[in-house]
């Protein structure tokens, strides 16, 4: 048996337990500091967290936690919440605590103004988001991939390091041909104030997106603990035209460097088409042997990859469906909203990489 409780912050330890119970240590959901960060140093505001608990012995039963978000979507900036990180502990399943303390969440985030719920859940979960709390489904993402050292991806998928080295002439291949002659950055603490006038000046390229202003890029690549994030841009006359973000992390088996997020002004196609090999380039100097990105089709961004060498992974080949789901929590949104083709999202949108 369960009863509902509002998170307190003497169940913080208890969360993480519960945590590392379904994960174990080696995750960033486990990480005190990971979370401390994630839920309640976010800018928009703190996660908002309900919990099921034991009433006979005050056990942590399990959690839903969503976190807050700002969207610009069709002209106007919105409040709005992701789904992440929901548990449920093996001794209380199949007592209903994931919907019913998702839908305790649902109704408070409402109250408070937010707008909508998105989430880009696991095969595990997705079948209980749509079967039983209403979510829509609103595409499935591709992933771009473009090889960078073929020789060394075989070894890491084989294992075989003869075949390793039978393959090292395709190596040639698969070279940058391409000469950088822009200006290129690293955001830090000291310049990513410059991503106000970008955003400012991108803000409504695309109808609905994810804002992306000097606060929320300092928050989600430059502060957060555990991750190392490669974030860049592109300079031209002291004002930021394109900017992008890379990490290293396992895809597979292959030591993939994942372009997290990536946008540029119009206009500007070969200072972002640098900012892209200059931000591989980087990854491959540390290891990276493949580079991806989980980006909408339909974007400028996405047909740039193409253009820079990136293709679609056959979905044969996927290492598993990346979903995105909407729940409208404001009836007055705009229904347009649940039309892909009014998105821009990437990877930095929910949880990423």
């Amino acid at each position: 048996m369960w009863e509902p409780a509002k998170y307190t912050e003497d169940r913080f330890n208890d969360m993480i337990d519960m945590s590392i119970e379904n994960f174990g240590t080696d995750n960033d959901i486990c990480d005190k500091k990971f979370i401390q960060h994630q839920y309640f140093e976010n800018p928009v505001g703190d996660a908002l967290i309900e919990f099921a608990v034991d009433p006979d012995n005050g056990a942590l039963a399990g959690q839903y936690v969503v976190n807050p978000a700002r969207f610009r979507c069709f002209g106007k900036d919105v409040k709005c919440v992701t789904s992440l990180n929901t548990l449920t502990r093996k001794a209380y399943r199949g007592q209903k605590i994931f919907v019913k303390l998702a839908e305790m969440v649902y109704q408070r985030a409402a109250g408070e103004g937010y707008e909508f719920v998105y989430g880009a859940p696991n095969q595990n979960s997705h079948h209980g988001f749509i079967a039983r709390l209403n979510f829509e489904d609103i595409t499935e993402f591709p992933l771009y991939m473009r090889p960078l050292v073929p020789s060394e991806m075989v070894k890491e998928y084989t294992g075989n390091a003869v075949l390793s080295t039978i393959s090292k002439p395709v190596n040639a291949f698969f070279k940058f041909n391409h000469k950088n002659t822009t200006t290129i950055v690293k955001l830090n603490e000291s310049n990513v104030s410059l991503m106000d006038a970008f955003w400012d000046a991108i803000q409504d390229r695309y109808p609905v997106m994810g804002i992306r202003n000097a606060e929320y890029i300092r928050w989600r690549y430059l502060v957060v603990p555990r991750r190392t994030y490669y974030p860049y841009v592109s300079v031209v006359d002291n004002k930021i035209v394109a900017f992008a973000v890379g990490r290293i992390r396992e895809v597979s088996k292959f030591n993939a460097g994942m372009i997290a997020d990536f946008l540029y002004l119009d206009g500007y196609e070969k200072e972002a088409k640098d900012l892209i090999n200059a931000v591989v380039t980087l990854m491959k100097r540390d290891g990276a042997t493949l580079a991806g990105c989980i980006m909408l089709s339909h974007t400028k961004e996405a047909h740039l990859l193409e253009k820079n060498g990136f293709f679609k992974c056959p979905d044969k080949l996927l290492p598993q469906p990346t979903p995105l789901i909407l729940r409208v929590l404001d009836q007055n949104m705009c229904e347009k909203i649940k039309d892909i083709n009014n998105w821009f999202f990437t990877t930095g949108d929910y949880d990423v990489v």
